[in-house]
Order: C-alpha cells, then sequence, then structure tokens
C-alpha cells in the first residue's frame, strides 16, 4: 500500500493513529495524535478512513448509530439520550491471524490492552457507550474488564441487552465526567 502526506493511519499492533508527515521508499514518519513523530515500516500501518467521528471505522470495534425508538425515561420524564455506540469484540480469534499460538495470559492481555485502548478511544472521541463483547466462556475475561472498568472515574457499566447481545457482552456507559 502507498502512503500519503496528510493520510490518517494506525499501527497495526497498537491503537496508536496519526498522520503521516513524510514517505520515503521503506520507511513512513507519522506524527500521532499526541504530537510524537514515529518512524515505522509501511508493513506495520493501516490506512485508515477520511470520515466524520459517528462514521468512523474503529481498529477492532465499529461505531453505530442507535435506533430512535423511544427509550427508558428518567424521573423528570426526560427520554434517555442515545447515540452512537462503539462495540468491540474481544474474542481472541477477532483481534490476531493465529490465535492458538498465544498462551493463555497473553491473549487476555491482549484482550485487556485492546480493551482499554477503545474505552480511551471512546472518550477522546467523546462517544458515550461502548459495549464490549467478551463472550460466556469461563468468565476469565469478563471478570478482569469489569476489574479494568472499576478504575475508570466516570464508567458506569452492567450486562448488555440480552436481546441482542446474549450474555456474553458489557455495556459501557460513559458519563460527563469522564469526557471533561
Amino acid at each position: 500500500m502507498s502512503y500519503r502526506p496528510g493520510q490518517r493511519v494506525q499501527l497495526l499492533d497498537e491503537a496508536l493513529e496519526g498522520r503521516v508527515e513524510s514517505v520515503s521508499a521503506d520507511r513512513i514518519t507519522v506524527v500521532t495524535q499526541d504530537g510524537f513523530p514515529m518512524v515505522l515500516k509501511p508493513s506495520q500501518l493501516v490506512a485508515l478512513p477520511e470520515q466524520d467521528a459517528l462514521e468512523m471505522v474503529v481498529p477492532g470495534g465499529t461505531v453505530k448509530e442507535l435506533d430512535t425508538k423511544p427509550g427508558p425515561t428518567h424521573k423528570k420524564g426526560k427520554k434517555a439520550r442515545k447515540g452512537p455506540v462503539l462495540e468491540v469484540d474481544l474474542h481472541i480469534e477477532k483481534l490476531v491471524d493465529k490465535p492458538g499460538t498465544l498462551e493463555p495470559f497473553e491473549a487476555l492481555d491482549l484482550q485487556l490492552d485492546t480493551a482499554r485502548g477503545q474505552l480511551e478511544f471512546a472518550m477522546r472521541k467523546r462517544l458515550q457507550q461502548v459495549v464490549f463483547i467478551h463472550g460466556v466462556g469461563e468468565g476469565v475475561l469478563k471478570a478482569e474488564l469489569h476489574t479494568l472498568l472499576r478504575r475508570y472515574d466516570g464508567i458506569r457499566f452492567s450486562d448488555a441487552d440480552y436481546r441482542e447481545y446474549g450474555q456474553g457482552a458489557t455495556q459501557v456507559w460513559i458519563t460527563q465526567e469522564a469526557l471533561r
């Protein structure tokens, strides 16, 4: 793939993204969102589409717009606000090409790093809802994910809608305090 200056890219193995600053034959200089330049090989990058925040494709997840059906109401009679939801599938086979090559602890670390990165991405992009799809299994990933989520201020979470996700997902709400 050829890259051009100004193009949005993401590191293949990390949840870092930035813009291409310069391109040479076998090296690409990328400036991250935090302003740090990185010199990388083209094989270490993935091009990101130039789309607005509500239509973006997020590596490891997708953003979708919630339906507009009337939702639950608060005590004051106001409708619950609906907005984009970031869905992140944490199944290891969705994160790596050869999941059988990882030890169980390596897979769990990768899944939790992905969850942390996507949650922080959602907070930076001011998304208010994230659904982590972790599956049922033995419950280790779910327990570790909940431990991770408890470390964040301004985060509420519970089991996701059973009708849509079954028992294998956690819904996260990011409050306004966390977005500041």
